[in-house]
């Protein structure tokens, strides 16, 4: 993950699962949903036949066309292609088409079909691939069923500069393949040129294909590589833009490289990080003046002001700093209205809310919720999923944190949150506390933690299982040895900030020890005092039974 700067907030309690996670920034994690069983469509070629049980062929995935061409140049006309197809049958009334994300992840890769079909749970593939054939390209679309097998194909050619016609021709075949297989009317809307120039359009399929590779350099670690291809990529929008002045998609390109710029040089000086993120928000207003209800440039301008109010070049001033995230919520809910599909936007209006003193944990819920619904595939779906537990699990709602915490383990086995958050619902009433199997958790949860955190995380992790073994009668005393242990052993190097008393606090409370909790929380509002308020506005599940206490009522308003 990518850190951000924290910042205080005066409406929610801030419990430790909070400070260390929703302060986060969304990261670059590609999900893969789990699989059904497959089937095979028992047809003969060319159509027929009922349609078999299992996943449901209206459910479908395009994947992106392969470049045949010799040398590997015709990589961004694919690309292109497979968008722009994903873009089309995605306004068919009737299906359901797994969005660019969910299609990417398998993109160059050897993955067996039936395994991309389960993994993505659809009944239907679309394939295609580009090559030249003597001065023209040659196109081929192929559909495939549940279980990899070819139900049809089609292959035509076009002129080498008649990328347009290309586009709009894979479409009409595309529909023409799934409809024989359906037995059902597919109709692609007329689709209302986004450019009528077509070196416009190819020029913009280059920019892309450099941001992908600059998005893949960046995950493999290469700054210097990212770097040249958002360079290209810019080089190669401003150029598109320039052969068509009012085509919005390179202006947004250019914005989108720039948000990103300034998100992942974060250990750059903050004039930097604004420089560029200013530099975005620039290419946000001209596409708004563009056009003023697009939704994916009121989602641009909401992300950028977002991250200026809350990332490491956050607006100091309050007055500046208040119209900033006010903006930014006021942007990216419009995004959402004016396409209720803008699973971006919802995406990081759920981690805004955090900050909206008129909005609490069932606004977050519901946003991160919309999100998922509308795009499972999201580049930071593991960031979304996290989401849901901790908002869950924040307003007491046991069953649905650990809902939301089975689905973040199954589909992202590595990640440690969803370890963490295993051991979390075994505080709640949600599921019985099985020590045996905290203690196994937390092992889990120090081996999949970056070596440079296992120090902290080790602690933690013990805390929380502290808090396991306290629900179980037997079992306390052996709880309290823990959390005594534990705390001897967090010194300054492992824990400088004291978010394990807060823990421990938890921890106490659930042992009846109500003495002993309010002494750590008092070590750690001392080391963190702007939470105070937090705490006296509402304490949270975890602090109920004490909130009434005089002693805790001092220690919130800042007696000692």
């Amino acid at each position: 993950m990518e850190a951000v700067r924290r910042r205080p907030v005066a409406y929610a309690p801030a419990p430790f699962w909070r400070r260390r996670a929703v302060w986060a920034a969304a990261a670059l994690v590609f999900a893969v949903a789990g699989g059904l069983g497959y089937w095979r469509l028992h047809a003969g070629a060319g159509g027929g036949g009922s349609l078999p049980s299992g996943p449901d062929p209206h459910d479908i995935a395009v994947l992106y066309f392969e470049d045949l061409s010799p040398n590997h140049d015709l990589g961004y006309l694919a690309d292109g292609l497979t968008e722009g197809l994903i873009g089309a049958l995605s306004e068919v009334r009737g299906l359901t088409v797994i969005s660019k994300g969910g299609s990417g992840q398998f993109r160059g890769k050897a993955v067996p079909r039936d395994s991309i079909a389960r993994a993505l749970q659809v009944g239907t593939l679309v394939m295609g691939s580009v090559e030249p054939d003597a001065g023209k390209i040659r196109i081929t679309v192929r559909l495939l069923d549940g279980s990899g097998a070819e139900f049809d194909h089609a292959s035509f050619e076009q002129p080498v500069g008649n990328a347009l016609a290309m586009s709009d021709t894979v479409a009409e075949e595309a529909a023409r393949l799934i409809r024989v297989r359906l037995k059902e009317e597919i109709r692609i809307r007329e689709q209302r040129a986004a450019t009528s120039n077509p070196d416009a359009w190819a020029m913009q399929q280059r920019a892309e294909l450099a941001r992908k590779r600059g998005d893949s350099l960046y995950a493999a670690g290469d700054a210097a590589g990212f770097d040249r291809q958002y360079a290209a990529s810019d080089s190669l929008a401003a150029a598109a833009q320039k052969l068509d002045d009012k085509w919005i998609d390179p202006v947004l390109l250019r914005g989108w490289l720039d948000y990103w710029r300034s998100r992942r040089t974060a250990d750059s000086l903050p004039l930097e990080i604004a420089r560029i993120a200013d530099s975005g928000l620039v290419h946000a207003g001209r596409a708004l003046a563009m056009d003023k209800g697009n939704a994916d440039a009121l989602q641009l301008r909401g992300d950028l002001r977002y991250w200026l109010w809350i990332g490491p070049a956050a607006e100091k001033d309050p007055v500046k700093a208040a119209y900033l995230l006010a903006g930014a919520q006021e942007d990216l809910e419009a995004a959402t209205k004016a396409n209720p599909g803008q699973a971006g936007a919802w995406a990081t209006l759920s981690h805004l809310y955090y900050h909206v003193k008129d909005k609490g944990g069932h606004d977050i819920v519901f946003a991160a919720r919309k999100a998922l619904e509308e795009d499972a595939f999201l580049s930071n779906a593991n960031v979304i999923l996290n989401r849901l537990f901790q908002a869950n699990y924040d307003l007491g709602e046991g069953i649905e944190a650990r809902h939301w915490c089975d689905e973040g383990h199954h589909r992202f086995p590595a990640d440690p949150n969803f370890v963490l958050c295993q051991l979390l619902v075994m505080t709640t009433n949600a599921q019985e506390p099985d020590p045996a199997l905290a203690w196994k958790l937390v092992d889990s949860l120090v081996a999949l933690t970056p070596e440079s955190n296992r120090p902290y995380q080790r602690l933690n992790g013990q805390l929380v299982a502290a808090g396991v073994l306290a629900r179980v009668p037997a079992l306390k005393d052996s709880a309290r040895r823990v959390v005594k242990r534990t705390l001897a052993a967090a010194d300054n190097r492992v824990d400088a900030t004291h978010d394990l008393s807060n823990i421990a606090a938890f921890v106490y409370t659930l042992l009846g020890d109500k003495d002993l909790a309010l002494d750590q929380l008092t070590i750690f509002l001392n080391a963190h005092p702007d939470d105070r308020d937090t705490f006296r506005n509402d304490p949270g599940w975890w602090y109920r039974s004490l909130a009434q206490d005089p002693r805790y009522q001092q220690i919130v308003g800042g007696g000692h």
